[in-house]
């Protein structure tokens, strides 16, 4: 094998290694959050059940579904389509534009998803699902178009392997709820509602970031050009 194979062949090992162990790292950020994340909402559990009663766990555990089902809904999983675009483009110009124009739609449709809940609740004010009505379950629609809004910046840090910015707004996010939560609850003493509110709070930050981020860091721009392939 002569010098100049030798050299390279050197060189392509260093960078798998170097790969690897950024690989590692990222696990690691990643398993690290999940874990935090966790074992605070374990440590909440006394407050819960200091301060909700069974009823008011039911009507929880239903807005956790919805939280989960209604964001994609809104947006029509417009989210899943940022890394398949991402990694379409090469040219970070491109890139910039294309999950700009993909961003923008997801912010349009999870606001006008709320706004129509709105003019459907002035409409019928008694409307309700299951147990959960009135300001609870308004407080849990602006939630789910909160969370829409603020998975832009996390699916991006993901897809980018910016572990750590990814870390620090979900850390940042989770803080803000869990202080808010317990403020609610403890010292407001407002049991089911404070709970619902907190947690608007905490991803009603996660979506000012995502704006900001979205106007900032990318191109925000309401084409059509991507949205059919994205849609598809």
């Amino acid at each position: 094998m002569s010098a100049p194979e030798s050299t390279s062949g050197s060189a392509a090992a260093a960078l798998r290694r170097v790969g690897l162990q950024r690989h590692h790292i990222n696990t690691g950020i990643y398993l690290g959050v999940s874990v935090l994340s966790k074992a605070a909402s374990i440590l909440l559990i006394p407050l819960y059940t200091s301060r909700l009663s069974r009823g008011d766990y039911a009507i929880y555990g239903l807005a956790q579904t919805l939280y989960w089902v209604a964001p994609p809904l809104f947006t029509c999983a417009l989210s899943s389509a940022l890394a398949r675009f991402y990694f379409d483009h090469k040219n970070p110009v491109d890139r910039a534009s294309v999950t700009g124009e993909i961003a923008s739609w997801i912010i349009l449709l999870s606001m006008l998803g709320g706004l129509a809940f709105e003019v459907v609740h002035a409409l019928l004010p008694s409307i309700h699902l299951s147990q959960l009505e009135g300001r609870c379950l308004r407080l849990v629609v602006w939630t789910c178009v909160a969370m829409a809004i603020g998975e832009i910046p996390t699916t991006f840090f993901r897809i980018a392997e910016s572990a750590a910015r990814f870390a620090a707004v979900n850390l940042s996010v989770f803080a803000v709820t869990i202080g808010s939560t317990v403020y609610l609850m403890l010292a407001q003493n407002l049991g089911l509602t404070g709970l619902l509110l907190g947690m608007l709070i905490g991803q009603g930050a996660g979506a000012l970031f995502g704006l900001g981020f979205a106007v900032v860091a990318l191109k925000p721009s309401l084409g059509r050009r991507s949205l059919r392939p994205a849609l598809a």
